[in-house]
């Protein structure tokens, strides 16, 4: 079909931007103009090359003092124990000696909480003088790691340092004295371990377990 004037006028008027129904609507006309939905807008700035420069400096420092001056130091000791010096028993009022006789191999156990075993031994009889002699069995070794983490601090010519210790840092459960006193009976028929409320053979001591440190030094 055709398109009068008056339709084609109505639709150049729609296509222009001046708003539609701008003859009908009146005062409406101001709004309709300035009625813009969704607004998005970018502002960009680059940075130029000296101010990248000056921030990969600042994180370069900031690295170096999260990350830098770090000491990790540390010692382990593994060595044997020493020797019981012997097996006590009672003299019987001086009737016998006080070293103890060997009944049997003596024997380390190291079961908690016995060591070595004690019906390997037992008192005299009176008259002698026992012959388990010096050092029959040996106490409980070490083994025992020491750590310790260093911070260090840097300002002008000064550095200041905090300091962890680990003593013992794995917590190493290490014996240190064993009951060698058999003094309890002059039972000849008995022996170390079985005369009653008898602890000789078994664990009576330890080293510290972890201990941690904290110390601040001041170098300059």
């Amino acid at each position: 079909m055709g398109q009068t004037g008056q339709d084609a006028g109505e639709e150049g008027r729609v296509c222009s931007g001046k708003g539609f129904g701008a003859d009908q609507f009146g005062d409406q006309q101001r709004m309709v103009d300035a009625d813009q939905p969704c607004p998005f807008s970018v502002d960009r700035q680059l940075c130029r090359r000296g101010e990248i420069s000056e921030l990969l400096q600042h994180f370069h420092a900031l690295l170096k003092a999260v990350l830098g001056g770090w000491q990790v130091s540390g010692f382990t000791t593994i060595q044997s124990g020493p020797p019981v010096p012997r097996i006590l028993v009672s003299t019987n009022n001086g009737r016998r000696g006080n070293q103890a006789t060997v009944l049997g191999t003596p024997t380390i156990i190291d079961q908690f909480p016995y060591w070595f075993d004690a019906s390997a031994f037992g008192p005299n009889a009176d008259g002698t003088y026992g012959n388990s002699g010096r050092a029959p069995v040996r106490l409980p070794g070490r083994n025992q790691t020491d750590l310790a983490l260093s911070k260090n601090f840097y300002v002008s010519q000064t550095r200041l340092q905090f300091r962890t210790d680990f003593i013992n840092a794995f917590n190493h459960t290490q014996w240190t004295t064993v009951n060698a006193d058999c003094s309890g009976t002059t039972d000849v028929t008995q022996t170390c371990a079985s005369f009653p409320n008898s602890t000789v053979g078994q664990i009576t001591g330890t080293r510290n377990p972890r201990e941690l440190q904290f110390s601040l030094k001041l170098y300059w």
